[in-house]
C-alpha cells in the first residue's frame, strides 16, 4: 500500500512537491474509516445520553402538579428557553459537520464549502451568546445596564429577591 505522500501526490497533483514532501506535514490516517468510526461512536454515546435526559426532563416539567401555577409556568418558560439555547448552536455545528461527513463518504472535495463550513462552525460562540441574550431576560437586562444608552430597558426592569 502506498504511503500518504504518494497518495497525496497522485490524488492532489496540483499541490507542489514542497508541500507534499515537507517533513512537517503529518497525517494520522490515510483512510477515512477510522475517523468515521470514532466520530460515529462518539455521536451514538452523546445521543444515547442526551435523548433520555431531554425526554425525562420534558415529561417532568410538563406534568408537574405539586408546585404553584406561577412556578410551573416559570419552569416551562425556562425549559423552552433552554431548548432554544441548545438547539440553535446544535444546528450551527450539525449542518457543516454533515457536509464534512458527505465529503468523507463521497470524496467530492470542494475547498470553498470546506472553508465555509469551518467559518460557519467558528460562529458557534457568537450565535450561542446572541441566543442566550435573546431568550433569558436577566442576562439581556444586565447587558443593557452595562451599555450606556439614553432610554435603557434595564431601568424599567427591577430585580427583586424572593425569600422562601
Amino acid at each position: 500500500m502506498p504511503g500518504f505522500r504518494e497518495t497525496a501526490q497522485h490524488n492532489a497533483s496540483c499541490l507542489p512537491a514542497t508541500v507534499i514532501y515537507n517533513p512537517r506535514l503529518y497525517t494520522l490516517n490515510t483512510t477515512s474509516t477510522l475517523i468515521v468510526t470514532v466520530l460515529s461512536i462518539y455521536l451514538v454515546v452523546i445521543f444515547s445520553q442526551c435523548i433520555p435526559f431531554f425526554v425525562l426532563t420534558s415529561r417532568f416539567v410538563l406534568k408537574i402538579r405539586t408546585v404553584s401555577n406561577r412556578t410551573a409556568h416559570l419552569q416551562k418558560q425556562f425549559f423552552k428557553a433552554l431548548c432554544i439555547q441548545i438547539s440553535v448552536p446544535f444546528l450551527i455545528v450539525t449542518i457543516p459537520t454533515g457536509y464534512v461527513f458527505y465529503v468523507f463518504y463521497t470524496g467530492n472535495l470542494d475547498v470553498l464549502l470546506i472553508n465555509g463550513s469551518a467559518a460557519w462552525i467558528s460562529t458557534h460562540g457568537l450565535f450561542s451568546t446572541i441566543v442566550m441574550l435573546r431568550v433569558h431576560k436577566p442576562y439581556r437586562y444586565a447587558l443593557l445596564e452595562m451599555i450606556p444608552c439614553k432610554k435603557s430597558a434595564a431601568k424599567r426592569f427591577r430585580l427583586a429577591t424572593v425569600s422562601v
